[in-house]
């Protein structure tokens, strides 16, 4: 169990003596050339997951539980009413 601890310890240290290498603009553009490639995918492949099983849009929801809430109401068929009135408030 040591030898795997002084192992991921040494490879700990490379790869921040790599980085600290770096100044911090040249850490922040690599940064940015890696990350935001791969979010802007996998927000592309859930938009698509969406729009092919609930055949909505998820760029128009400022939440996801908005989304989940639309998603849920029209996978199960459901419709809403609006309510009108006192008489369907409750008083607990």
């Amino acid at each position: 169990m040591a030898v795997i601890f002084r192992t991921k310890t040494m490879n700990t240290r490379k790869m921040f003596g790599s980085i600290l290498r770096y100044k911090f603009k040249e850490y922040r553009d690599l940064n940015l050339k890696t990350d935001v490639p791969l979010l802007a995918d996998v927000f592309e492949n859930f938009r698509d997951l969406c729009l092919k099983n609930y055949d909505l849009d998820s760029c128009w929801y400022c939440t996801a539980p908005g989304l989940v809430w639309d998603a849920s109401l029209k996978k199960n068929w459901c419709s809403t009413r609006v309510v009108k009135g006192p008489r369907y408030v409750t008083d607990d």
